[in-house]
């Protein structure tokens, strides 16, 4: 038998496999790129606000505004208190407190989690490096945990609760430093803190 025979006779039972070796490839190779290149922990800023309003802007405009700190992604989870409150305080505390740099929290809201098992505090050295001096920092049992937004943040447009929030840093942030909750890590919350208090 010459090779053309019996080639014509395999491929007629082994089709299939030549089928998988050309797909494959065509799936594993862009699943593993984007893979590969998809923004670390520590290059990303992620925040939580109580907001109803479209937040792409205001990522492109946080991911433009650090791109020369390393920041390749910003994301924005969003949550609407007065729509359903259970709900908001579900992502907050299953989703948020988790991935979210910067949790931002209505007034009202803040007593209904506990700030000592998910924010970090707020010491000197935090407090130095966002240049927090006068704004209103809300305490429990004498330690403190987030500054209130001023009336001219930029965040403002885009809140539900407009001047009565507060900031948080989130106690498994990866850009807060030393405080960082795993190396490798870096000081980025401390500069969105900045601009989100306008400073």
């Amino acid at each position: 038998m010459n090779f053309k025979t019996v080639f014509k006779k395999t491929i007629s039972y082994t089709w299939f496999m030549y089928l998988i070796a050309i797909v494959l490839p065509c799936i594993i190779f862009p699943f593993s790129y984007s893979f590969m290149h998809r923004p670390q922990s520590f290059e990303k800023l992620s925040l939580y606000i109580p907001s109803s309003e479209n937040v792409e802007k205001l990522e492109k405009e946080i991911e433009i505004k650090y791109k020369e700190l390393g920041v390749k992604d910003c994301e924005i989870l969003t949550g609407n208190p007065k729509e359903n409150e259970l709900m908001y305080l579900q992502k907050l505390v299953n989703v948020a407190v988790y991935r979210c740099d910067i949790i931002v929290l209505p007034f009202n809201m803040i007593s209904k989690i506990d700030l000592s098992g998910t924010m970090i505090e707020l010491n000197s050295d935090i407090k130095f490096n966002c240049s927090i001096n006068d704004e209103e920092i809300y305490k429990k049992e004498e330690k403190e945990f987030g500054a209130k937004l001023p009336n001219n943040s930029p965040l403002n447009k885009y809140l539900d609760e407009e001047n009565n929030c507060y900031a948080f840093f989130g106690g498994r942030s990866w850009n807060v430093g030393q405080y960082s909750y795993k190396e490798p890590s870096t000081e980025n919350a401390y500069q969105l803190m900045k601009y989100l208090l306008a400073k």
